[in-house]
């Protein structure tokens, strides 16, 4: 017995309302998740690369890369101003001073040409009249897995992007922040600003399940030395302590604090902080690229003195964002050619994209 035609269209308008809806929303989701999986990226951003100026999605370094195989290489963050890169000179040497550690010295002649790399990266990302940061990063090249060094002739990877300074709310330095403990489980040589952060990593993200800014490493269970990703300060009898320079990650920012901490009246005494005087501690900060100081009121649910943001941290963060910056400015081409880093303009020889946008302190070491 034959069916009716419009019997079965009637099934088939049933069968479809029934999984049309499921079928729907299996769909949705498995859009969804690839979208989640797929890499973010940079939209409108330009990077450098190996001699070029590239969109940033479209830039790729081989598998090979060193880096990427044994985080063989080292990094700088520079700050820029409105176009002025704060602390050029001494973030020139001190990368120039990390790559002749580690050997890599077919990467020091690009070193003198990173300044206007720079410069020309804010200009195409339309940053050179805002703050922002420029991030470089040098690896020994790419070459076949081997841990011994690869053939002295391989060209080392070199990447600069410069992307728009994350921005903190007033309460960030008005109320303060929090932090924790860690041990220090770093390599002997993290005066060196390797790659490699795999401790640094961990730290923050004890940090960040806790709801804290910072991560306090701890050596020896006796001292405070650094943070995961900034150095410390602490005021104790009204002087202000900070960890030498030796075997710690030597701050651009820490050294500007020290440098001018005399000129405010304020004694720095460079030494590690003992978690014994915790009680002696009046006020806690840390100092790095992003937020400069970063005043700490509060350390694994212990308060730092009163729980409030201290007069001496006032102090500095108020001569930190005003004049500081402008002596910066004026100094800069001294301090560079003191450095002995010499600004190479031919640098911007490879061709843009098409399109582009265009007191009298006294400093103790104990």
């Amino acid at each position: 017995m034959r069916r009716h035609p419009q019997a079965t269209l009637h099934q088939i308008d049933r069968i479809a309302a029934v999984w049309l809806l499921p079928l729907s929303i299996l769909v949705f989701f498995l859009c969804c998740r690839a979208s989640l999986r797929r890499p973010r990226k940079m939209p409108g951003l330009f990077c450098y690369l190996n001699g070029e100026f590239i969109p940033h999605a479209d830039a790729k370094v081989s598998v090979d890369d060193r880096g990427f195989l044994f985080a063989d290489g080292m990094y700088e963050v520079t700050k820029a101003c409105k176009g002025h890169l704060f602390g050029e000179a001494e973030h020139m040497v001190r990368l120039r001073r990390g790559l002749t550690e580690l050997r890599i010295d077919s990467a020091l002649p690009v070193v003198d040409e990173l300044p206007a790399i720079a410069r020309k990266l804010l200009q195409l990302n339309g940053l050179a009249d805002k703050d922002a940061t420029v991030y470089v990063q040098i690896t020994r090249g790419v070459a076949p897995r081997y841990h011994a060094f690869p053939a002295a002739d391989t060209p080392p990877t070199v990447y600069v992007i410069a992307k728009p300074l994350a921005a903190y709310p007033a309460s960030f330095f008005e109320d303060g922040v929090t932090a924790v403990t860690m041990p220090d489980m770093r390599w002997k040589r993290c005066d060196i600003k390797t790659i490699s952060l795999l401790p640094n990593v961990l730290a923050k993200q004890k940090a960040k399940e806790h709801d804290a800014y910072e991560c306090l490493l701890v050596r020896e269970d006796k001292f405070i030395v650094e943070a995961s990703h900034s150095n410390v300060f602490a005021v104790i009898d009204g002087q202000l302590w900070t960890p030498a320079r030796d075997n710690i990650l030597p701050g651009i920012s820490r050294d500007v604090i020290v440098a001018k901490a005399g000129e405010l009246g304020i004694t720095v005494v460079e030494t590690a902080i003992p978690i014994a005087r915790w009680a002696d501690i009046t006020e806690l900060f840390t100092t790095s690229t992003g937020p400069d100081v970063a005043p700490i009121v509060k350390v694994d649910d212990k308060v730092v003195g009163d729980g409030k943001v201290g007069p001496v941290t006032k102090q500095l963060l108020a001569a930190f964002a005003g004049r500081w910056l402008e002596e910066d400015k004026a100094t800069a081409a001294a301090r560079m050619a003191a450095a002995g880093v010499a600004v190479k303009a031919d640098a911007l020889a490879a061709k843009a994209p098409e399109g582009a946008a265009s007191g009298a302190g006294a400093v103790v070491t104990a």
